[in-house]
């Protein structure tokens, strides 16, 4: 009795998908996050410090503050990291 009902639960988690809403009792995504007046933070990080991560996985995201700008990993084997901005900054 006691291996039918692991290999049911085992079964039954299989079918099961998991959503986390934030500010949301109905999320539409995996992450969904409703706010009025906050945004999200991804992590900061120096040039330097950002090329000391070990094997970044690939669409990994960060705030690069020496470059002020939000950087994706487009790199598959070998870390190759990205801005994503559509603007120039001014020099100030």
């Amino acid at each position: 009795m006691k291996k039918i009902i692991i290999i049911f639960t085992l079964i039954i988690s299989g079918y099961g998908t998991a959503q986390v809403g934030v500010n949301t009792t109905e999320p539409k995504a995996v992450l969904d996050i409703k706010s009025e007046f906050l945004g999200v933070q991804f992590p900061r990080l120096t040039s330097a410090e950002i090329l000391q991560i070990q094997n970044p996985e690939e669409g990994l995201m960060i705030y690069n503050v020496t470059e002020k700008c939000l950087a994706i990993n487009i790199g598959d084997t070998q870390p190759d990291w990205k801005c994503l901005t559509m603007y120039e900054p001014t020099e100030q």
